[in-house]
């Protein structure tokens, strides 16, 4: 297929100019600001490129990271609070960041998280990572937003299927620097050692009772020091007692996890911190994400809820992959550069653009919790 290597290159190039937005600036997506709109041609090869990426990088459902690393909770398709978070973190392709799943559905731009996701981890294999959410199953995204997206959009369900056979190679789990067990949902009663998650075939196309269910699907509950079937329906409660004896079996200090919505945008209970990084899911909750330092510390941040266009409102200008090969037009490009433009120009919009720094990790909407020493286990 030709020029196939260059897919991630031609996403990473029409979101450019979005991925270079202020928190400020980026409440113009979708209205003042327009989305690309990526070819079917382009997402298809983007997503042979990605499962390429974890086939060679993640065999298994669990990875083993290191310090320091950026944690980012459930995203539901909400395009406006990636950037929101994206641009208060400085240098962002100098850091690591882990994903902990639900990409998709609720929201508005699920594809557009996808493309910019996959594209950064073919770029920056070694620095972006991806942990499977219960949404990233057909089981789930074809009932609450998905698939109606990626039909309404590609006009059937390949860009669908192509994009759900990435999923299927995305990893379940992560440790931490051998102290934080990063999952979406929670533990298992089936789960008695890591080696139970390395048992799970890989590639995997659909959620399984048991292990997988739970692992996808499990929240913390302080009614039961054991275990109790989940409200949801699906995987389960657990509660301080197996919580202990995970620490014991696999002498990990932390559970980090997202799948349930936090009224601040994150929740740490005792040894478990959660993260859900999409504002307005309901109630108009806030968003949060965390930066886990080198020594283990945690700082936490989190924003306000924001109103934001719906998919149907927005503007959004073609970006096609033929246009960006050798001979090829290059028309789009001046596209790309008009959203730039606007920034410049626009006397109306009122944006400030001040020195990034003032966007990023110094907000004064942030607040610092210390995490668990690497050496000296924390007290449940």
């Amino acid at each position: 297929m030709k020029n196939k290597q260059n897919a991630a290159h031609v996403v990473l190039r029409a979101f450019d100019p979005i991925l270079h937005l202020t928190e400020e600036e980026s409440q113009f997506i979708g209205t003042k600001i327009k989305i690309p709109l990526i070819d079917a041609t382009t997402v298809i090869q983007l997503c042979e490129q990605t499962i390429e990426v974890f086939r060679s990088m993640h065999p298994t459902h669990i990875m083993s990271l290191n310090l320091p690393m950026y944690v980012v909770g459930d995203l539901h398709g909400n395009l406006h609070d990636f950037i929101r978070i994206w641009s208060r973190i400085n240098n962002q392709y100098d850091q690591q960041y882990l994903f902990l799943g639900d990409y998709v559905d609720r929201g508005n731009f699920s594809i557009e998280i996808c493309l910019i996701l996959f594209a950064l981890k073919i770029q920056y294999p070694e620095q972006i990572f991806m942990i499977r959410g219960n949404h990233e199953f057909t089981s789930v995204n074809s009932k609450y937003g998905f698939l109606d997206e990626v039909k309404k959009v590609y006009g059937d369900e390949t860009v669908y299927k192509k994009i759900n056979q990435v999923f299927n190679y995305i990893p379940l789990s992560a440790v931490i620097s051998d102290t934080f067990f990063c999952v979406h949902g929670g533990l298992s009663p089936y789960l008695n050692s890591l080696k139970d998650i390395r048992k799970i075939p890989m590639p995997l196309d659909s959620i399984t009772e048991g292990l997988v269910g739970d692992l996808v699907w499990s929240d913390p509950t302080e009614a039961v020091s054991e275990y109790v079937s989940n409200p949801r329906g699906v995987g389960i409660a657990f509660g301080e007692r197996m919580i202990k004896q995970f620490f014991k079996n696999t002498n990990l200090k932390m559970i980090v996890r997202a799948h349930e919505k936090i009224k601040k945008g994150i929740r740490q209970e005792k040894r478990i911190i959660t993260i859900f990084s999409t504002s307005g899911y309901s109630k108009k909750n806030s968003g949060g994400f965390c930066y886990f330092n080198p020594e283990g510390h945690i700082d936490c941040f989190t924003f306000d809820c924001r109103e934001t266009p719906s998919r149907l409102s927005s503007s959004f200008f073609t970006f096609s992959y033929e246009s960006h090969i050798p001979g090829g037009s290059d028309n789009n490009v001046s596209q790309s550069h008009t959203v730039s433009a606007f920034l410049t120009r626009s006397a109306t919009a009122q944006i400030t653009t001040g020195p990034r720094r003032n966007n990023r990790l110094n907000t004064p909407r942030s607040y610092s919790r210390r995490g668990p020493s690497l050496n000296t286990p924390t007290p449940l």
